[in-house]
């Protein structure tokens, strides 16, 4: 394990060397942005560094429901609530839900913010689990069902995809909750995520989408997005009363840094697909094309890569027990350069060590 007493944009000192950084979830290079910077430091100066009350006190303030506005219009969903972050997003919504009574069904991978407890892990693939749900209700009478599940699998860049749903017989109510952390403002035409897919759904298929705004867009902050009667069940609830909100700047550059974020996605974008589409990137990683994420099938990889000053994500993952996942991350505060430098040093790892 590294040490480091700071923190990493293009590149990390470590030891007192510098070191390329292939790693993190700050995709669009946010945290390092100036210009973005520069938002959140307004957002302070215009409100404070932190709203110390209950959402639903006495006293409304117009800058949360601007917020909650912007991101029901960005992904077109009827309504949206904001969080402190994207793990009290899930866990607010899953208090929510468990108060309907449904039945729920976890998918492999599905991320810990939507466990009830530690009992809701389950193992597996998503295509064998979402056949085995499809199979699981033809043969069943009329049930209402929850299943939760990631939009993107960021560990090991196996498929998810949502159009099994379409078969689901219009005899049963479904909701379907995804957590979108790894896509809201990274995957679709213009970064709203999985919602481009999940509006093809029919229409006795529900569903909600719950998600961090500290990966892509680089804010301290989550939210729920999905029909006006379920979040309204959500600010109804005594969890989401007696939660504290997220820090006003936050939200102040979610309504501000539009522009910042789409140069961002743009820049990332360049050099995401020709990286993708190298011969040896290829032949020894797993990735999909909507994520700059590149699963190694070597664990060596990691260890060579670090001998020349190049961190890549390397850890057990989501116990401590667990094994090592070893992972190719790009954003966008690299440079091409820094592209081309890494792609050589795994043709050498290859050509030589393996």
């Amino acid at each position: 394990m590294m040490r480091s007493e700071e923190f990493p944009g293009r590149t990390l000192h470590v030891n007192g060397k510098e070191m390329l950084y292939f790693s993190g979830t700050s995709y669009l290079g946010l945290s390092v942005d100036k210009e973005y910077q520069e938002l959140i430091k307004e957002g302070v100066d215009k409100y404070g560094v932190h709203f110390s009350g209950s959402r639903n006190g006495n006293v409304q303030y117009s800058l949360f429901e601007e917020a909650e506005r912007y991101i029901a219009d960005w992904l077109s969903t009827g309504d949206a609530v904001v969080t402190s972050s994207g793990f009290a997003s899930g866990q607010l919504l899953i208090k929510v839900l468990q108060d309907m009574e449904w039945s729920m069904e976890y998918a492999p991978g599905c991320h810990p913010a939507l466990w009830r407890n530690s009992d809701d892990a389950t193992n597996g693939d998503f295509i064998s689990w979402s056949t085995m749900i499809r199979v699981q209700l033809e043969g069943m009478l009329p049930r209402r069902m929850v299943l939760l599940c990631n939009s993107t699998d960021p560990l090991f860049c196996n498929p998810v995809n949502f159009d099994w749903l379409t078969d689901i017989s219009t005899l049963h109510e479904v909701l379907l909750v995804v957590d979108d952390s790894h896509g809201i403002g990274l995957t679709g035409k213009n970064g709203e995520g999985v919602v481009s897919q999940l509006r093809k759904l029919p229409s006795h298929v529900q569903w909600v989408v719950t998600s961090s705004l500290g990966k892509a867009p680089g804010l301290a902050a989550g939210f729920i997005a999905g029909s006006h009667n379920l979040i309204k069940k959500v600010r109804q609830s005594p969890w989401f009363v007696g939660a504290a909100p997220s820090a006003p700047a936050f939200l102040y550059a979610l309504l501000k840094g539009g522009e910042i974020r789409a140069r961002q996605l743009q820049k990332l974008r360049k050099f995401q697909m020709p990286f993708g589409s190298h011969s040896l990137v290829k032949q020894h990683f797993n990735f999909q094309p909507v994520l700059p994420v590149f699963f190694s099938k070597s664990q060596p990889l990691y260890t060579y890569l670090l001998s020349r000053n190049i961190i890549i994500s390397h850890f057990p993952y989501p116990k401590p027990t667990s094994s090592p996942i070893s992972r190719v991350i790009l954003h966008a505060a690299l440079d091409p350069a820094d592209i081309g430098n890494l792609l050589e040093e795994i043709k050498t790892f290859y050509e030589d060590f393996q």
